[in-house]
């Protein structure tokens, strides 16, 4: 079996994992048909042939990339992406970027005067700590000592994130929360309203989510973990100005008797267990994963989509005109989308119910990602192989996940047919009783 595997290697999956063909259901490689359980295509869209026809169409009217900037002229797929991701979310505004960390970037400047320590799930603090570093590099504000600023919580853990501010936040200080709403490794869904929960101990608090591995894929329709989590979305991205708990205003209500407004207020002066509960909302999400186009997209009130194109001083680029026209198009297809999440949550269910039966522990949540651990590091990468000679494709990830050292993670695609996953659950089960 290993020299079956490393002339597998050798011949087609080890060329780089180059791929000869869309990333789809199945692919090609080194000239041969594989069933594809990488990536993150959930949807399908990103070889679906309206996209593409969509995306020729405007290279051929717009030319390839965008060849402007922001504070010049944005081209007219741009402005239809930003038109149609607000009609998506309901809000009044939305701003497309090139990518997560532009994205990143931009929400952290604009929201620099609403917190002093920031706190993140363990799993995507690598991203979030480049981030602080990069803006302190530059010269830029997240208020406080950047790196020393950002402080790592457990996993999807709000307990531990609850002994973390108690330990590491002070009195006068305001907690940001930084977390994925979807983990592209795991496939697990963030708790977010445990997590509000939390910060409601403390006062004036902020919760920012890249929700890039759930926008599209979950949620009633598609909005990601926060419509997951019965969120109201047109709440969400807007700035202190139109959010922010007014003591002023509430106490003219009760000007009959000055002495509540002057207890309120003293109240609200001793510390964080009388603080005014207080919670912003922030996300952004990528249109490159389930929605099958390119860049990142923040939608929300007029007001703070202003601030991020204020913001945006490190980076005028604006995404490729073709790609732009595609994710615009893929954005307006509501009826479409809403079909090709049926079709994927059927084959979330019937992968997982699947899995069940051969002993893994996958859970029933609608996450598109479905992660399993079986024995040893080794054992693993026997399954792996052996998948590969069968000509299915699932990814190895040489990470920590329920206290051993790798896992193997399957991604569920809506373009997956039963047969497709009756096969990936044969084989597995096969890797199992060799």
């Amino acid at each position: 079996m290993n020299v079956g595997f490393a002339n597998t290697l050798k011949n087609d999956v080890g060329k780089a994992f180059r791929l000869e063909a869309p990333p789809d259901a199945t692919t090609t490689i080194g000239g041969k048909s594989y069933v594809y359980f990488g990536g993150d295509g959930y949807l399908g869209l990103q070889s679906d042939p309206s996209m593409i026809s969509v995306a020729c169409r405007a290279a051929l009217k717009y030319g390839l990339g965008a060849a402007t900037s922001r504070n010049c002229l944005t081209s007219a797929p741009v402005q239809e992406v930003e038109q149609n991701a607000a009609k998506f979310f309901g809000t009044s505004s939305a701003y497309y970027a090139l990518d997560e960390a532009n994205m990143a970037d931009l929400f952290l400047s604009a929201t620099s005067n609403s917190f002093e320590r920031a706190f993140v799930d363990e799993e995507c603090f690598s991203f979030w700590n480049s981030r602080f570093r990069r803006l302190s590099n530059v010269g830029g504000k997240s208020n406080g000592d950047s790196v020393k600023s950002l402080v790592s919580f457990k996993h999807c853990d709000p307990g531990d994130l609850r002994e973390k501010l108690d330990k590491e936040l002070a009195l006068d200080e305001r907690p940001l929360v930084l977390t994925d709403g979807v983990f592209a490794k795991l496939g697990t869904i963030a708790p977010l309203r445990d997590y509000e929960n939390v910060l409601k101990e403390y006062g004036e608090s902020s919760l920012l989510i890249d929700d890039s591995h759930g926008f599209g894929a979950i949620g009633a329709n598609g909005r990601g973990s926060l419509e997951f989590y019965n969120y109201d979305l047109t709440q969400i991205n807007q700035t202190g100005n139109e959010i922010k708990f007014d003591l002023q205003d509430d106490c003219s209500l009760f000007v009959a008797d000055s002495r509540f407004c002057n207890s309120l207020k003293e109240r609200n002066s001793i510390g964080k267990q009388t603080k005014a509960s207080q919670t912003s909302i922030y996300m952004f999400a990528s249109l490159a994963k389930a929605f099958g186009g390119f860049g990142v997209i923040a939608a929300g009130s007029d007001l703070f989509i202003e601030k991020l194109m204020e913001y945006n001083q490190t980076s005028y680029s604006v995404p490729p005109n073709a790609i732009a026209a595609a994710s615009a198009y893929s954005l307006s297809q509501i009826e479409k989308l809403q079909k090709l999440r049926r079709r994927l949550q059927e084959n979330v269910h019937n992968l997982k119910t699947g899995l069940s039966k051969l002993g893994y522990d996958v859970g029933n949540s609608p996450s598109p990602i479905v992660v399993i651990q079986a024995g040893t590091v080794q054992n693993m990468r026997r399954i792996q192989a052996e998948l590969e000679l069968e000509r299915i494709i699932v990814s190895f990830l040489p990470t920590r996940f329920k206290n051993a050292r790798g896992a193997l993670r399957i991604a569920v695609f809506a373009s997956h047919t039963p047969e497709n996953i009756d096969m990936l659950l044969t084989s597995l089960n096969r890797g199992l009783n060799h």
